[in-house]
């Protein structure tokens, strides 16, 4: 039994998903390069990455093995796209191909079985990222960001400062922009980057920035000017890796006993803990994007390790989004303080007609 893939035409992928196949697919080249050594085959490289994924699956998270995978499988379209049928031999490297279905069953059990190993051997790719981060060990990974002679020191301290201000993953950057409406003051509209795949509530987000401090919204602003020049110019995925690499390396360095280390992302789950401290589910799957009300709660940082006093808000009509993608969900009800900030914030907005 042989599987076979195709390019798949139909597929809607946003830029932002594009973007991030192909960075994923050169740092596989980049470590097969490593491995292989003097014996790389440009000619080849295609093989040699898959053969790389298939060596390497079973250490990866299936999470992260899926999206390698699904990286991969982009790139060999689009190869196959320009005429090169040398891609079939990579193709058929990259899949289980076996003549029975019980060869097929006991090699995914192998598979499983290796992963459980794994797993109590050592912590994997995403088990490794932190999701929660404490004040003190941000200010220190901003105070070595800022302070390194690297090029890329101070943008990455922006990114991250930035990411955890607004909650915007890090590939939304290059799609978003800031506008001053009259009555609403300053505003971050987002496109949801998961809304191709139906998990987000609506095409855009708009965040209110009215509540962020003169030096706060300077950084965003900062910011999103060197993410749109590196954008204009195609090498935003050039800008991302570098400070991506740049946080890895000084989390390292300065935690090297640790197995967990804070990323980009790692502002997301920060900027989700505040919003779960403060508001209900809807309103936090307003501000972050998510259709589902239940996703932040799900697979991001939790509410007992947030401070609260986050300084962005989301639109009634986000709001209104999420309420509709989420018929006859029960909204929390509790008589915290926060949650009657939230009452009246949501009642104000009504009486606006927003």
């Amino acid at each position: 039994m042989t599987e076979e893939v195709h390019p798949r035409e139909s597929l809607s992928r946003s830029p932002t998903t594009v973007a991030q196949y192909r960075l994923i697919y050169r740092r596989l080249e980049k470590m097969a390069k490593t491995e292989m050594g003097l014996t790389w085959d440009a000619a080849q490289g295609p093989v040699q990455v898959a053969r790389l994924f298939r060596k390497h699956e079973a250490d990866w998270q299936a999470a992260t093995a899926r999206l390698y995978r699904a990286a991969i499988i982009y790139v060999f379209d689009q190869i196959e796209s320009h005429g090169d049928v040398g891609i079939r031999k990579a193709r058929r490297v990259l899949l289980i191909s076996n003549s029975s279905e019980e060869t097929v069953s006991r090699l995914r059990e192998q598979v499983r079985e290796q992963r459980r190993d794994a797993k109590r051997r050592r912590p994997r790719t995403a088990t490794q990222k932190v999701k929660r981060f404490s004040r003190k060990d941000t200010e220190e990974l901003l105070k070595q960001l800022a302070g390194s002679r690297s090029t890329w020191g101070r943008p990455a301290a922006r990114w991250f400062i930035a990411g955890y201000l607004t909650g915007l993953r890090p590939g939304e950057w290059q799609t978003a922009h800031m506008h001053v409406d009259e009555r609403e003051g300053s505003q971050l509209v987002v496109k949801n980057a998961k809304n191709t795949n139906r998990r987000a509530h609506s095409e855009h987000r708009t965040l209110s920035l009215t509540r962020l401090r003169e030096d706060q919204l300077r950084i965003v602003h900062l910011h999103l000017l060197t993410v749109h020049t590196y954008a204009s110019t195609g090498h935003f995925e050039d800008l991302y890796d570098a400070c991506r690499q740049l946080v890895r390396r000084k989390a390292d360095a300065i935690w090297p006993k640790r197995s967990r280390h804070p990323s980009l992302y790692t502002a997301r789950h920060m900027f989700a803990a505040d919003a779960k401290a403060m508001f209900d589910q809807v309103i936090v799957a307003a501000l972050m994007g998510h259709a589902s009300a239940e996703t932040a709660g799900q697979h991001y940082a939790p509410a007992w390790s947030g401070r609260g006093g986050l300084g962005v808000e989301p639109s009634q009509k986000d709001i209104n989004a999420v309420l509709q993608r989420n018929p006859g969900f029960r909204r929390r009800s509790s008589k915290s303080a926060e949650d009657t900030r939230v009452e009246e914030f949501v009642s104000r907005r009504m009486r606006w007609g927003h």
